[in-house]
């Protein structure tokens, strides 16, 4: 049994830009570090900063590889990781699994685990026969698979041919005392709010569209619609919004390091994208009180009950979301914001969350005679 005195875990990620993965990632290291353990941050190809600073210290390292197969970009950070006498390495995604496990092996490093996060890259459309040769090859000297849900679990499973003892799904989760509901007075104009990056994913026009449409109609209410974040996809975003001629009802307001102070605007979130692992806003929003309106895809199927916790649309449906939103009144968003507040603070809370990665980080260092104690 080998002694550890101060436990290193390095998390391994394609860029460390802004998005629902970094939350993750910073939730973790906020949550863990008070139990003596170090993280390092380790971005394959760039950095966008600190953005969301942890309070706790964090070593980050930016590897600067090249596109594709960089060898002496492995080789580097196999360094880094027996310089650093790192224990626990964790990539995230296919797009840095490759980097993580090589030099995992390179350094021999303890403990190799790797997440996945988004179900887009498994969808039968985007399989690639060479990839998942390459990824079931590379599965091999990984101890630990851990997959934000059980959809995302069964496929890798599958098509890396993993063992049930091999893979624990961890849902994501959020910090209800940072998120809290904040009551607003009620007004004849109803604030539909959005928090992501500006992708093609998160399917933005589809939104744009639908709450045009809405104020179109000249309903008994307006409509006023807030998207928060930055992006590829914020010029044609703005292009749409001029051509709808929507600039006086719909807002493109950047990105935030304070996502909280603008769920206290909402009265409906929306989240309209066409893949989804677990959406951190979501969750967010469902911790601050609110209804849900989300596109039927897998990633928000799995957890959120219909009319429950969310009102499901035919992803990509603009008459479908505008719909879906026009069915919130102001009794049924009430009671759905009450009913998802309850549900994040029952299942997915921060907590819960760290819990669930000490466990099984702890399990694993058991399992290969390590002596460190995460409690």
């Amino acid at each position: 049994m080998k002694i550890i005195e101060n436990l290193n875990i390095a998390h391994v990620v394609y860029s460390f830009d802004y998005g629902g993965l970094e939350r993750r990632i910073l939730r973790l290291i906020d949550g863990m570090s008070p139990l003596g353990v170090r993280f390092h941050v380790i971005s394959l190809r760039h950095s966008a900063g600190n953005f969301l600073t942890p309070s706790s210290p964090v070593e980050h390292y930016v590897l600067n590889a090249k596109p594709g197969i960089d060898i002496p970009a492995i080789v580097r950070l196999a360094r880094y990781l027996r310089d650093n006498d790192i224990h626990i390495v964790h990539s995230h995604n296919w797009v840095s699994m490759l980097e993580g496990a090589m030099s995992a092996q390179i350094a021999n490093t303890p403990i190799t685990v790797h997440g996945e996060h988004g179900a887009s890259r498994f969808a039968p459309e985007q399989l690639r026969w060479r990839r998942t040769i390459t990824q079931r090859f590379l599965s091999k000297f990984i101890d630990h698979f851990i997959p934000v849900n059980e959809a995302i679990a069964h496929r890798i499973q599958d098509l890396w041919a993993l063992d049930d003892e091999s893979i624990t799904p961890i849902p994501n989760g959020v910090d209800i005392n940072r998120y809290s509901p904040t009551p607003h007075a009620a007004t004849n104009e109803i604030v539909i709010g959005s928090i992501s990056r500006l992708d093609p994913i998160k399917n933005f026009p589809c939104l744009i569209r639908a709450v045009a449409l809405l104020n179109a109609q000249q309903a008994e209410n307006s409509y006023r619609l807030i998207i928060v974040g930055g992006g590829k996809e914020h010029e044609p975003l703005s292009n749409l919004i001029k051509e709808l001629n929507a600039q006086s009802f719909i807002e493109l307001v950047g990105p935030t390091e304070n996502p909280e102070d603008w769920y206290s605007t909402f009265d409906i979130y929306v989240n309209c994208s066409t893949s989804e692992g677990m959406s951190n806003t979501v969750l967010e929003a469902m911790a601050c009180g609110l209804p849900v309106v989300a596109s039927d895809v897998a990633g928000h199927r799995e957890w959120l009950v219909e009319h429950e916790n969310a009102v499901f649309f035919q992803s990509d449906d603009v008459t479908a979301l505008k719909n879906a939103i026009g069915t919130l009144d102001g009794q049924t968003r009430a009671s759905m914001g009450i009913t998802n507040r309850e549900k994040v603070t029952q299942f997915y809370n921060q907590q819960q969350f760290v819990n669930r990665y000490r466990q099984l980080y702890q399990r694993l260092l058991d399992l290969k005679r390590l002596s460190f104690q995460l409690s």
